[in-house]
């Protein structure tokens, strides 16, 4: 046999497979182009080549099969890494291991030589005019991603969709409003302050565990405000379909005067701070790790599937790598097509911010001088939250969406309006039965036309005088009078509640965080507040007072 003859592994292992069942060495080694001596060697017990040199490489062979598979799934939902990315990917998982070498120079060469099903190969962008919106080809080619069998084998609950969207803290809603005949419009003041802050939600795709409970309790007397949450579950996932939300304010630092003074409904959202109030690269990353891996794991350890827009914090090497390392695939919206393939973005966010701006209404209908701060934010936030956050609109995002169940009729359709079932109409209410005079029919009345009705039915009976009549009138204008005058003072204590609470002056300080945490959770800012309460208390700062006086007497007897 030549020397420097090449032979595969199967050939290998068809000649050893004819040796074991009859077959002389010399005739194997002749049929196969196998050297005699490599032969001898695998029958002695000898590794293959690769075997032989997987000691001396860097990554094992497991390593390298996980590399092989990301590199794919990576190209096959239209992100195919670069040369440096894979380098940096394996980079990371040596230095995981301890091995603080660089890469050696040749080691991309070696990698594709060792792993035949991946290959450099040319990348070609889109061109423009293939990006503008969502065309019909755009998703047909996107939608082939869903049919991969390593997605098909993850389960609806855990197919998860991440969306951040922003909100100014004063903007309310355009729309009709009564005013002057002789005018075409009339003019709405609108809450001064005008920050933006953006808010991070999660949802998946079914329901997973049991259903959180929510309620409802009236807090209009100091806040103006009805209908607060209140939450009483430690479920992470809200009505069983969406994770706790993560809101970035604008500022430096959060501020513990940010927070209203009721903060049981926020017990499982997460607060940080960005110059601008938006989303970072570092930001994004730490949700990954602290809010949405956290949540992830205590359901499953099988694969899950996170599907985000191209956002540039979406795409660097370190939310890769976590998603990598925590087995969760990534899947990229292709651009300009969120608002047809995205779930949030077609059924959850509208409904939301609609229901803020309506909660914005009802605070400017209290207060229109005082602006409107970030505690009253929140409570507005966490109310339009329980209204536009449901089960219903979640899961008909993902159907509008065509991502579950997967049906790519779904978003082709989406450029048509589609009529939604007709909403429900309120029963009239039934007249008495009873007689007319009778005890049903004769009640207190609140209000000048039951005192009408009264009138007409006891005249059904007999004849009543004039000078009743006229009594009865009195009686019901003096009831409107009243009802009227009452409801004005009832609005004008909770606008004077409202400014009393918003203009009380409220100290600076820092809330502490914990350094190898990058998001405030409610407790740290409890604690704050505890510590803000305890330093303000008249008690607690007569007392010291008199220890000051008391100490200053004691110096000056002594310098006497």
């Amino acid at each position: 046999m030549p020397r420097g003859s090449k032979y595969t592994e199967q050939s290998m292992q068809q000649a050893l497979f004819a040796i074991k069942n009859g077959m002389t060495q010399s005739q194997a080694s002749r049929i196969w182009g196998i050297p005699r001596g490599s032969l001898q060697g695998r029958i002695r017990g000898s590794h293959p080549i690769k075997e032989a040199k997987e000691s001396t490489q860097r990554l094992s062979k497991e390593q390298e099969k996980h590399l092989c598979e990301w590199v794919l799934n990576q190209a096959a939902v239209g992100l195919p890494p670069t040369h440096q990315q894979l380098r940096e990917l394996a980079g990371r998982i040596v230095r995981a291991s301890g091995d603080l070498q660089p890469l050696g120079k040749n080691w991309i060469t070696g990698f594709l030589a060792r792993n035949p099903e991946v290959k450099t190969i040319r990348g070609r962008s889109m061109d423009s005019d293939r990006i503008n919106g969502a065309s019909v080809a755009i998703i047909k080619d996107w939608f082939q991603v869903m049919s991969l069998p390593v997605v098909k084998a993850i389960p609806p609950q855990f197919r998860f969709n991440m969306d951040e969207t922003g909100l100014l803290e004063g903007l309310g809603a355009n729309g009709l409003v009564l005013g002057s005949s002789e005018k075409r419009e009339a003019l709405k003041k609108r809450l001064g302050t005008r920050c933006w802050t953006t808010i991070v939600e999660c949802v998946s795709s079914d329901r997973n565990g049991p259903e959180s409970r929510w309620g409802y309790n009236d807090l209009g007397g100091m806040t103006g405000i009805t209908g607060m949450v209140w939450y009483e579950s430690v479920m992470v996932w809200y009505a069983g379909t969406a994770l706790p939300p993560l809101v970035i304010f604008k500022g430096q630092d959060l501020q513990p005067y940010w927070f209203p003074e009721e903060l049981d409904f926020l017990r499982d959202w997460h607060f940080a701070a960005s110059p601008k109030g938006w989303t970072t690269d570092s930001l994004a990353l730490q949700w990954l790790r602290e809010v949405f891996i956290p949540q992830i794991r205590g359901q499953t350890d099988g694969p899950v599937l996170l599907i985000v827009d191209g956002h540039g914090s979406h795409q660097t090497d370190d939310f890769m790598y976590e998603c990598y390392q925590n087995n969760i695939l990534l899947l990229f919206l292709p651009p300009h097509a969120s608002h047809v393939l995205q779930p949030l973005d077609i059924s959850v966010f509208s409904p939301v911010k609609g229901a803020y701006r309506r909660q914005l209404e009802k605070i400017t209908s209290l207060d229109d001088s005082s602006p409107l701060g970030k505690a009253t934010f929140l409570q507005c936030y966490s109310q339009a939250r329980a209204a536009g956050l449901t089960e219903r609109n979640i899961k008909g995002g993902w159907r509008g969406s065509g991502l579950w169940p997967v049906n790519l009729a779904k978003p082709l359709m989406s450029r048509f309006v589609l009529n939604g079932p007709p909403a429900p109409t309120t029963p009239k209410k039934k007249g008495n039965s009873g007689p007319p005079g009778s005890r049903d029919n004769l009640k207190t009345p609140h209000r000048s036309q039951e005192v009408h009705r009264i009138i007409l039915q006891l005249g059904r009976r007999s004849y009543v005088d004039r000078t009743v009549r006229r009594l009865f009138g009195k009686v019901g204008r003096s009831l409107d009078q009243q009802n009227t005058q009452l409801a004005e003072a009832q609005l004008r204590i909770q606008q004077l509640e409202h400014q009393l609470h918003r203009l009380r002056p409220q100290k600076r300080k820092k809330i502490l965080q914990d350094p190898n945490g990058r998001f405030v959770r409610i407790d740290k800012i409890m604690e704050t507040k505890k510590r803000l309460a305890q330093a303000l208390n008249p008690i607690s700062i007569a007392a010291a007072n008199q220890d000051a006086e008391f100490n200053s007497l004691c110096n000056s007897w002594q310098l006497e």
